[in-house]
């Protein structure tokens, strides 16, 4: 009798382990990405550096802007199998696999408002400042042009990223027994 009682608990510890492994597991994802992301590599291998310096700027670590929103938008979500990691900023897979954005030409047309009488109309020689009313507006055109993004993958298959969550799976299934 005292083997079924004990087999009910270990039973009982050990689901309870695997309904928190999931959590576990997303979480070393998202700490891998931000640790790749701090870095500036992949696995061991250095990302491309950017083509042009930055003046009178601190220098930023490449893929981290003002707003860090690439960074912010590493999580993770738990499906019916297992975890999924998700970044959702639009830009992220461009960066991750590489590639190129193709713009295609395209004209605008400006329409300023402005002031053309009184004070405000002898504004900036004699163009007048901006005000309710329109005139003519100003056409521009942009020839279309393509931007060709390098891979600094920060995510993805990986052996690192393997090892370390098996480690992290067999020590939180050890805590059972």
């Amino acid at each position: 009798m005292s083997t079924d009682i004990s087999f009910r608990i270990l039973k009982s510890k050990l689901s309870k382990q695997l309904n928190s492994l999931p959590v576990l597991i997303g979480n070393e994802m998202v700490n891998y990405a931000l640790e790749n992301f701090k870095n500036e590599a992949y696995d061991g291998n250095k990302w491309k550096p950017r083509k042009k310096k930055q003046k009178g700027k601190s220098q930023q670590k490449i893929l981290v802007g003002r707003t860090r929103r690439l960074i912010r938008g590493n999580r993770f979500t738990t499906i019916a199998n297992g975890v999924r990691y998700i970044n959702d900023t639009p830009y992220a897979s461009i960066h991750n696999f590489g590639g190129v954005i193709s713009r295609a030409a395209r004209s605008e047309t400006f329409i300023r408002n402005r002031h053309q009488k009184g004070r405000l109309g002898k504004m900036f020689g004699g163009k007048g400042a901006f005000a309710k009313g329109t005139t003519k507006g100003q056409g521009f055109t942009f020839k279309s042009y393509k931007i060709h993004i390098p891979q600094r993958q920060f995510i993805g298959r990986s052996p690192v990223l393997l090892t370390r969550l098996k480690t992290t799976a067999i020590n939180h299934l050890r805590k059972a027994f």
